[in-house]
């Protein structure tokens, strides 16, 4: 006899006589005669991972396509919770030398259209205006030596905006002008300067101008975005660094 083949037999026919106890029409009948395909019993597990997966998916397409269309969005609403904690002092009204300007802009004549058409309205909206800038072509005293306007013009501005192009870096009275707002910053230790890419300019063009690569080295610098979806977010910037400023103590000496 063979012992292997009887216990087999054993266990067989032990599992081919469970019998189901629920439903009722089904009591007593023995699992083995039972079509559990008729009844609906087929394993759906390939079916929820399936749907699962195809969940996950049209919710993965959807969060990039929200996040390659509105990403500055996003970047402009992370910029405005950061600057509720940020470290800079907002600069008071009542200031013990009160300047005439909120900001001198240093620019080419050939830049002249984008800060009219758009830096102004952006900065000088409201009545009162909401910040007071100082144009050359609009704002210098008639007859005075250029050197002395464009002197008193940053000395009696809280700020210096450095509008940064190839025209602006190849203009002696440009560049004469970011020296002196460089000369504030270095020497008199004053947040005074804020540098504004309007153009995108080669690193190595930019190796000759020492005081400039200083300041980006140094300083946060603002580029004109191209998207217009992101200069939500640069006239933010831009306005809190004209409503803050740094203490600065010596870090510049390094």
């Amino acid at each position: 006899m063979n012992t292997t083949t009887g216990v087999q037999g054993v266990y067989f026919e032990a599992h081919t006589n469970y019998t189901c106890t629920t439903p009722a029409n089904l009591r007593n009948k023995r699992l083995v005669d039972i079509n559990f395909d008729k009844l609906g019993c087929r394993s759906k597990l390939s079916f929820y991972v399936a749907i699962g997966l195809s969940v996950t998916f049209v919710i993965l397409l959807v969060t990039i396509i929200l996040m390659y269309r509105y990403h500055w969005y996003g970047r402009y609403a992370m910029f405005l919770l950061r600057a509720k904690f940020h470290k800079y002092e907002v600069i008071r009204q009542e200031e013990e030398n009160p300047k005439t300007y909120d900001a001198f802009v240093a620019h080419n004549s050939h830049d002249s259209a984008w800060v009219i058409r758009q830096l102004l309205p952006q900065l000088e909206r409201g009545d009162p205006p909401e910040f007071r800038l100082c144009l050359g072509e609009r704002d210098f005293q008639p007859g005075a030596p250029i050197v002395d306007n464009i002197a008193e013009s940053i000395y009696e501005s809280r700020k210096t905006i450095c509008v940064i192009t190839r025209n602006f870096l190849e203009s002696d009275w440009c560049r004469f002008e970011m020296q002196m707002a460089t000369y504030r910053l270095f020497e008199e230790h004053v947040d005074c300067l804020i540098v504004v890419f309007l153009e995108q300019i080669p690193a190595q063009r930019l190796a000759k101008y020492h005081s400039l690569r200083r300041v980006m080295c140094r300083n946060t610098y603002l580029e004109w975005p191209e998207e217009p979806e992101a200069r939500d977010l640069f006239w933010e910037r831009l306005r809190v660094a004209l409503r803050t400023h740094r203490p600065l103590n010596h870090e510049f000496n390094e």
